[in-house]
């Protein structure tokens, strides 16, 4: 009696493995519930375009899981500002992240920008969308900063030409030196240039040896670079 007594018990312990198993297989999803958060392509690379320009890119978010993708929180960690995201994805639904670019200020710039994300996905609570691209400058300058050498009692000076993209041209209006008893400057248009150019001289006025570093503001009409700096090192002996 006792050997049929636990020949039953161990064909009930066999019957009951086999269906929860068989449970398990036929509804995964009660047994093992979570969110997947599914994206085809973490960067976006816009390309090259003109500094001044506005990249806008909307990221599609699907969730393949079984339960509500909550996403808490998107923040930027550079120069990107996150316009809008969609805060729940349900089962089988798609989201969106969308994110802007503004180029101004980035000129001359390969940029690789990072937008952070959380989310409860188990398997990816946290990872970084990417914005990457090259950014032209509206302002061409050769050589980008000026270098004053040379002895005391020599003229000391140096030409820097400055080019106007012609995708968003613009005038120079004034030219003037930060800082008062190193340089002087004067700028003029070069006629008929196509792009507008312009030429740059800076000369050395101080008197001694010494060693400095100056700048010369350029001030534009343009609403994407009203200001452009041009660095300049001193080195008179």
């Amino acid at each position: 009696m006792r050997k049929r007594d636990n020949i039953s018990r161990i064909l009930f312990a066999v019957l009951c493995v086999f269906y929860y198993g068989a449970l398990l297989v036929t509804y995964p999803g009660e047994a093992n519930a979570s969110p997947v958060i599914s994206i085809d392509n973490e960067i976006h690379d816009f390309g090259t375009i003109l500094e001044g320009i506005v990249i806008t890119h909307n990221f599609i978010v699907e969730n393949k899981g079984n339960e509500t993708l909550l996403i808490p929180r998107v923040r930027s960690v550079c120069a990107c500002a996150v316009a809008d995201y969609s805060k729940e994805v349900l089962p089988g639904q798609k989201g969106s992240i969308t994110v802007e670019f503004d180029s101004k200020g980035s000129g001359g710039m390969t940029v690789d920008y990072k937008i952070r994300v959380d989310t409860n996905d188990p398997g990816k609570g946290e990872f970084d969308l990417t914005i990457a691209g090259r950014v032209d400058p509206i302002a061409i300058i050769t050589p980008e900063r000026a270098t004053l050498t040379g002895n005391v009692d020599e003229e000391i000076k140096t030409e820097i030409f400055i080019t106007s993209d012609p995708r968003n041209p613009f005038k120079i209006i004034s030219a003037e030196p930060k800082m008062a008893g190193n340089i002087s400057c004067s700028l003029k248009e070069i006629e008929g240039s196509k792009p507008i150019k312009y030429l740059l001289t800076i000369k050395n006025i101080r008197k001694e040896k010494c060693k400095y570093r100056d700048y010369v503001y350029l001030k534009t009409d343009s609403d994407v670079r009203p200001g452009i700096s041009i660095n300049v090192k001193g080195e008179i002996q």
